[in-house]
């Protein structure tokens, strides 16, 4: 990674070689990793010598034993049909010893493999890891479980009294009935249809394939055109233009790399990314070079992973938050509880309560990093992308940010739910959501799951007898006759070919 000090020394506002504070921690953050990592690699080789010549022993000891054993068979007086039976039995036995020693050996070889990527894991985390303001980790950890247990408890309250095959015979008719009715959904903003938004999404793959004959230069001067254009908060009625698609590309690079090597090598099957360095994986994703990347943090507690890279190509700023991989990130999503929110442009409403956190926390972490970075590359716009629980955060993080930065925009792909609605109608002119098909992350809520308990607990105590059984045969009876009526009709013509 580049040290972000020459970046400071070669802009307009340099402090006459004196390092700020948070270029000292994030240094010394960076060379603790280094010598623990260090010393953690030089204690797992130890452990793998040590097994290996502890696995070595135990076999020759193996071996000796049988040869001792088979020597006092060969020399008790017995016939020779009881003598050959026995030492096959030896034999045998000596097999499966040393099977066992070999199949124990690899499986503890393989643990230590995996125990080192973890404690490397844990080693950035403990690194990297900033005391809370109301607290140590600790305690927002119990903060989170207790906070999740009240939620779960205030849930299931209503539930109680109720027999699991009565909760599967309301959850399967409510199924039914959105199996007829088809699912809640957003209707298509005016002047909008179906065809149409499809396909610009099948234009994506032109967009990339004429990449190179738009050249970056217009696809700006389209940017600085229409941000220049009035728009009303959370009109949606405008398509997007051929520069917001080619963007909400590349932003998906971002997001998918913000998952860093351990997880892509898996996710990607290529274990030849775990060679890499992180910042050359995001080069690798995102087509730029590991020194565009300007910062990059490990996830901690209320505060996901993420990174800062610059991309001269397009002449941006971008800001990847990650989704949820694990522990505190999740513990950052059950802690889903609506706290008021009032942005500083005014907008005001409800907000999740951990991803608003996290939202904080990387304000009061990032906002120096881009300032300096917007300083270092006037005229470059700052964009924000994300993933799942990311772009929740990303999204709040991008209302935090409007009032300084107008021209800001956030892409979330596959977001899940962070403010009511009328806080998202407000931030609606710069965020851009994308969801595929019934996705339910991002549908899933506080406030729907507590729909969906009031539904199954009306359906199994306020409703007539019978009413559960009445709805389940109908919605099959109609899921048939649509069936039926497709089957019957006749196939589309292909279209002719002109030779």
């Amino acid at each position: 990674m580049v040290d972000l000090s020459t970046h400071i020394e070669r802009s307009k506002d340099d402090t006459n070689g004196v390092v700020d504070d948070w270029t000292y921690r994030r240094l010394l953050g960076h060379y603790s990793f280094r010598v623990a990592r260090a010393a953690t690699e030089a204690t797992l080789r130890t452990a793998v010598l040590g097994t290996r010549a502890g696995f070595s022993v135990a076999r020759g000891c193996c071996a000796v034993t049988g040869r001792a054993v088979e020597g006092a068979v060969h020399s008790l007086p017995l016939p020779l049909p009881g003598r050959a039976h026995v030492s096959s039995l030896v034999h045998s036995t000596h097999r499966r010893v040393q099977r066992a020693l070999c199949a124990t050996e690899h499986c503890t070889l393989t643990g230590m493999k995996f125990s080192g990527l973890a404690l490397e894991s844990c080693l950035k985390y403990l690194t990297g890891k900033q005391v809370l303001e109301d607290g140590t980790e600790l305690s927002g950890i119990v903060e989170s479980i207790l906070e999740f247990y009240k939620l779960a408890s205030f849930v299931t309250l209503d539930l109680r009294g109720i027999s699991l095959l009565e909760m599967t015979r309301a959850l399967y008719a409510i199924a039914c009935l959105q199996r007829v009715f088809g699912p809640l959904s957003v209707p298509c903003p005016a002047g909008e249809d179906g065809e149409h938004t499809e396909g610009l999404v099948e234009g994506l793959v032109d967009l990339d394939t004429d990449a190179s004959d738009s050249s970056s230069e217009e696809l700006e001067s389209g940017r600085r055109s229409a941000e220049t254009a009035t728009s009303s908060a959370g009109s949606a009625a405008s398509r997007p233009s051929a520069w917001q698609m080619e963007e909400m590309h590349v932003m998906t690079k971002y997001s998918i790399a913000s998952y860093g090597r351990l997880f892509l090598s898996m996710w990607d099957k290529k274990p030849q990314l775990l060679g890499l360095s992180e910042e050359e994986v995001i080069a690798k994703y995102t087509g730029g070079e590991p020194d565009w990347v300007l910062h990059r943090e490990e996830a901690t507690l209320f505060r996901p992973a993420h990174f800062v890279a610059m991309d001269h190509e397009f002449r941006l700023v971008v800001v990847a938050v990650r989704g949820t991989l694990g522990v505190s990130d999740t513990l950052c999503d059950v802690a889903c509880t609506g706290v008021a929110l009032e942005l500083p442009d005014g907008a005001a409403g409800e907000a999740h309560a951990g991803f608003l956190r996290a939202a904080r926390a990387l304000d009061d972490l990032l906002r120096p990093v881009v300032r300096r970075a917007l300083l270092l590359a006037p005229g470059y716009q700052l964009r924000l992308c994300g993933h799942s629980m990311g772009a929740g955060v990303a999204a709040l993080l991008a209302g935090l940010w409007r009032k300084d930065y107008p021209t800001l925009h956030c892409y979330g792909f596959g977001p899940a739910c962070a403010t009511t609605l009328s806080l998202s109608r407000s931030l609606a002119s710069h965020i851009t959501s994308v969801v595929l098909g019934n996705d339910f992350v991002t549908r899933l809520s506080l406030g729907t799951i507590t729909d969906l308990r009031n539904a199954v607990v009306t359906l199994c105590r306020d409703a007539e007898p019978g009413l559960l059984d009445r709805i389940t045969a109908e919605a099959v009876e109609v899921i048939r006759h649509r069936h039926r009526v497709r089957s019957a009709a006749p196939a589309p013509a292909a279209p002719s070919c002109a030779r």
